[in-house]
């Protein structure tokens, strides 16, 4: 009687072999990144972190346009007392789409309120800052970096009055008249 194997087609069984470290690197140890890797990655962390910062620029955005509006719709900042001697009160702070505020968008800010309280009748007038300079060269004004600072901040030049009226002037881009309530 002849004994044979249960299957003869069977192959012995597989033996793992281990894969030999790339040559110049120690076993155990990783491989360094590539330049390319590195650049996607710092690329990534750039982008990531700049965009955290325009999703808090856009909150804070959005929480002053609900919060700081008055009973007209008007987004509104707090209202400063200011006073000068002189015939007008300059600050070069608004820019609101005026001709050669290329970065401004007018249609997107809409209409701007201005509440001014005085006690003598005045003129309010919003233009380009090259015109207003011009108009006001040799008038006694007071000119300041920003309505938010202090009036303490502003600077009082010497002159005489304009020379003609500023209502006459076509440069202005928005005016106004306060009544004034008497002395």
């Amino acid at each position: 009687m002849t004994l044979r194997p249960p299957h003869p087609t069977a192959t012995p069984p597989a033996t793992e072999t281990a894969i030999p470290p790339a040559a110049g690197t120690a076993a155990g140890t990783t491989q360094r990144w590539a330049p390319g890797r590195v650049i996607v990655l710092v690329t990534a962390s750039i982008l990531a972190l700049a965009s955290a910062g325009l999703l808090a620029a856009g909150g804070a955005g959005i929480l002053l346009d609900q919060t700081q509006r008055d009973s007209s719709s008007y987004l509104m900042t707090s209202s400063k007392p200011y006073s000068t001697q002189t015939y007008a009160l300059v600050s070069g702070s608004y820019r609101g789409g005026t001709t050669g505020d290329w970065f401004v968008n007018r249609d997107l800010l809409w209409t701007v309120k201005v509440r001014v309280s005085s006690i003598r009748p005045g003129f309010i007038g919003i233009g380009p800052e090259n015109a207003v300079n011009t108009y006001l060269a040799g008038v006694a004004h007071a000119r300041g970096s920003s309505l938010t600072r202090p009036n303490s901040d502003y600077r009082a030049y010497s002159g005489g009055a304009p020379p003609s009226p500023p209502g006459a002037q076509t440069f202005w881009s928005a005016t106004g008249t306060s009544r004034g309530r008497g002395a």
